[in-house]
C-alpha cells in the first residue's frame, strides 16, 4: 500500500461514499481502514437526497447518515448536489473539496479491486495529453455510430497503452480520486476491495421487502432502521417529472451547458409519450449515452443545474450525523468555514449560496420520491444524528 505512513500528529481519514444502503462491504471497509490507521477518527463524504448514477437514493439522507455512524463511522458530511449526481470526475472532485475544506483530514480511503500499482498507471495515463488526444479521437468514432463511445475508447486505450482499461466502478473512481488529489495535501490510502456485497443487490432486497435476505445482506445495527424506513425512487415521482420535461424550454436545457447538443429536444418528446419515469430512461438513446449519464441528464434539466455551477466548489459544511468523537473533528474544522449543524441554517444560507439553494430545492423535490410523500419542508424539520 502507498502512502500509509502518518507523518502528523492528528490524523483523520475520509471517505466518500454514498451508502445506498449500507451494506457488510462497506462494514468491512471502514474494519481495514481501522486496521491500517489504529484509534484514527473516520469520517464520510456522504451523498444526499441523490446518487451518482443519477437515481433518487432510496432512503433519506439523514437515516443514511445515522446508519453509518450506528456502524462505526465517527462523522457524516453531506456531499451536496451537484456533485453527488455528476460524472465519476466531478463526483470524486467535490467530495475531495468538501474534504479539503474540512480542514483535518490526512487521508483518503477508499476501496478498489485493481492493484495500487495498476490505479497509479491509470490515473498518469489518464492525465497526460496524449489521452485526452486520444478521447478526443474515440468521441469522434462513436459519433453517429452504435457503439458507445466508453466502448470505443476502452478497445483503444488497450491498443494505445498496453493497459486494460478501469472498468469497475471502484477502480473508475480511485482513478479520479488519485487524479485529483494531486490539488490537495491529502494522501490516498488503497483499500483492496475482495468482498462480493452489493449495494445493488441490498437494494433489490429492501425494495422487494425481502427483510430475511436484508438481513443477511446489511449490518445487524441498521437492519430494523431499514426494515422500518420508507422507500423512495424517481419513478415515484413520475408525474411531477413528466409535468416539467413536456413543458420544457428547450433553449434554456441546453444554455445549462450539462447535456450534449440535441438531448434535451429528444428527452422532451420522450417525456410527451411515456407513462412514467421508467418508460422515459428507455425510450431514451441508451446506445449513445449510458442510463446513468442519462438519468443525470433528467435531473439536470429538473432543477436547473448548470456547468458553472459543477465547476465551481462547495463553500460550507453540512453536518448529517455525528459519533462522541466526531464532534472533536467538527471542533477542528477552521473557523473560517461555514458549519451547518441544523437544516434551519441551510434555509438560510441558501439566500446567498447556489449551492446551499440547489441543495434545499433538491430535499424538497425527494419528499415526493415517496409513498406516501414526505411533507413539505421535511429535510428543515429533519434532525442530524448525535450520539
Amino acid at each position: 500500500m502507498e502512502f500509509n505512513n502518518i507523518s502528523q500528529t492528528s490524523p483523520a481519514v475520509a471517505v466518500i461514499a454514498e451508502f445506498n444502503l449500507f451494506h457488510n462491504g462497506h462494514k468491512i471497509l471502514l474494519r481495514k481502514i481501522r486496521e491500517e490507521l489504529p484509534g484514527v477518527p473516520v469520517a464520510a463524504v456522504m451523498s444526499g437526497s441523490y446518487v451518482q448514477r443519477g437515481e433518487a437514493a432510496v432512503v433519506d439522507k439523514y437515516l443514511r447518515a445515522k446508519a453509518a455512524v450506528l456502524c462505526g463511522y465517527d462523522l457524516v458530511i453531506e456531499l451536496p448536489p451537484p456533485w453527488s449526481i455528476a460524472s465519476a470526475s466531478d463526483f470524486a472532485r467535490g467530495g475531495i473539496d468538501t474534504a479539503a475544506l474540512a480542514g483535518m483530514f490526512t487521508h483518503l480511503a477508499f476501496g478498489c479491486r485493481g492493484e495500487s500499482d495498476y490505479i497509479w498507471r491509470a490515473a498518469e495515463i489518464m492525465t497526460g495529453e496524449e489521452y485526452y488526444s486520444l478521447s478526443e479521437e474515440c468521441a469522434g468514432l462513436a459519433d453517429g455510430s452504435s457503439e458507445p463511445y466508453m466502448e470505443v475508447l476502452s478497445r483503444r486505450y488497450e491498443e494505445v497503452f498496453g493497459e486494460p482499461f478501469p472498468r469497475s466502478p471502484n477502480d473508475i473512481l480511485a482513478v479520479e480520486y488519485l487524479k485529483h488529489l494531486r490539488r490537495s495535501d491529502i494522501k490516498p490510502l488503497f483499500i483492496k476491495r475482495e468482498t462480493q456485497d452489493s449495494a445493488t443487490e441490498s437494494r433489490r432486497l429492501f425494495f422487494a421487502r425481502d427483510f430475511e435476505g436484508l438481513k443477511r445482506a446489511v449490518p445487524s445495527e441498521v437492519f430494523e432502521l431499514y426494515k422500518t424506513a420508507k422507500p423512495m425512487s424517481l419513478n415515484i415521482a413520475s408525474a411531477a417529472i413528466l409535468h416539467k420535461l413536456r413543458r420544457l424550454d428547450i433553449d434554456a436545457a441546453e444554455a445549462l451547458g450539462t447535456l450534449p447538443h440535441g438531448l434535451p429536444s429528444r428527452i422532451k418528446k420522450a417525456a410527451r409519450i411515456s407513462g412514467d419515469y421508467e418508460e422515459l430512461i428507455k425510450r431514451l438513446p441508451t446506445k449513445t449515452y449510458s442510463a446513468a449519464r442519462l438519468r443525470r441528464a433528467v435531473l439536470y434539466i429538473l432543477f436547473g443545474i448548470t456547468r458553472e455551477l459543477i465547476d465551481s466548489s462547495p463553500g460550507y459544511i453540512n453536518i448529517l450525523a455525528s459519533s462522541e468523537k466526531g464532534r472533536e473533528l467538527i471542533a477542528a474544522i477552521p473557523k473560517e468555514v461555514k458549519v451547518i449543524s441544523r437544516p434551519a441554517e441551510l434555509k438560510k444560507l441558501a439566500k446567498t449560496s447556489e449551492t446551499a439553494a440547489l441543495t434545499a430545492i433538491t430535499d424538497e423535490f425527494s419528499a415526493l420520491c415517496a409513498s406516501p410523500a414526505y411533507d413539505a419542508g421535511w429535510a428543515l424539520k429533519a434532525r442530524p444524528y448525535f450520539e
